[in-house]
């Protein structure tokens, strides 16, 4: 009996130690993690305090007052469809609502439509970037007033790369917008409207602007590349354009900045400091965009091509969303 009950005791203890180790695996893997994208900027961010509340269509289309959290109102986090009628299949895109919607419906407030890197989602803007944070810290301070944020799929599968090419260009530029234009009530001047994203997102933002600057007024590029690429430039111009290097440049960013004037765009370029490729790109491109008229600046901030930079870059530039945005 009693070594029953010491066999008992010992594979309990191991039992124990198990779990431990397992807590130790697994909380070492996100630190890992963490540490190579700063995914999570502290501890508190696995159980957040919710900065708005999330819902799906359903909920928002009878919700008629602000959600509350600790005796505040707060936005909504709304996950919506905007794929009907048209080629590019996108995954859901999710949309922050502020509170200024329901309590001053007859504001029309802009949006800021941003997108994701790849791999990515349009998740990770509300996760990793801290979106629904940064707006509501705006709110907060804006008596309910903030743009609305509307994360898109501009790949349109998590390890997608279409290369903000053809129709999933068209969609981010034309199609994404007029449905959030029909389910919302927004801003109907796409002047005030941003355009932005995160590495192929950023890339993709400046494309959009630049082929179609009559979409968007403004943009975000945080750490987005030279040119529009699948890993070489051969590749990209042989896959995404038929090997033709002509069309490749007629769509090209560079190409267009320096052929064309762009008064009344404006734009921000945000990368971090040791992301050296980058860097370079940007600071090339902003100088681009300065000469061809769009009035823009270009910023450094301490990291690499990670969500820390991400984040630091959204919040940065919050206000100047708001101001081109027509809010202050």
């Amino acid at each position: 009996m009693l070594l029953d009950l010491a066999a008992l005791a010992l594979a309990a203890g191991r039992r124990v130690t198990a779990a431990a180790a397992v807590v130790v695996l697994i909380l070492g893997a996100l630190g890992a993690t963490n540490a190579v994208f700063q995914q999570y900027p502290t501890l508190r961010s696995l159980h957040p305090v919710p900065a708005a509340k999330e819902m799906d269509w359903a909920e928002f289309t009878v919700t008629t007052w602000p959600p509350q959290e600790d005796g505040r109102d707060i936005g909504a986090l709304v996950h919506v469809d905007l794929t009907p009628g048209t080629d590019f299949t996108a995954r859901q895109a999710l949309a922050y609502v502020p509170p200024a919607y329901w309590r001053s419906p007859q504001h029309r407030l802009p949006v800021l439509v941003l997108m994701a890197g790849n791999p990515g989602s349009p998740e990770q803007w509300f996760d990793s970037g801290a979106a629904g944070e940064t707006a509501d810290a705006y709110q907060a301070t804006h008596d309910g007033v903030s743009p609305f944020v509307v994360s898109v799929d501009a790949t349109g599968s998590l390890t997608g790369n279409p290369g903000c090419t053809g129709a999933s260009r068209e969609y981010v530029t034309d199609t994404a917008p007029h449905l959030i234009a029909q389910r919302f009530r927004v801003d109907p001047d796409r002047s005030h409207w941003m355009i932005g994203g995160l590495s192929y997102g950023g890339t993709c933002a400046l494309q959009v602007v630049t082929n179609s600057p009559q979409a968007f007024g403004s943009f975000l590029d945080f750490s987005g590349q030279a040119e529009p690429s699948l890993g070489d430039h051969t590749r990209t111009v042989d896959q995404l354009f038929g090997g033709d290097e002509a069309a490749f440049h007629a769509e090209n960013p560079a190409d267009l900045l320096r052929d064309n004037d762009y008064d009344g765009i404006a734009g921000r370029f945000v990368v971090g400091s040791s992301d050296h490729e980058a860097a370079a790109a940007l600071k090339d491109l902003s100088q681009a965009a300065q000469t061809a008229g769009m009035d823009v600046e270009y910023t450094e901030v301490p990291g690499g091509h990670d969500f820390g930079v991400w984040r630091a870059a959204l919040r940065a530039n919050f206000d100047f969303v708001a101001e081109r945005g027509g809010l202050e």
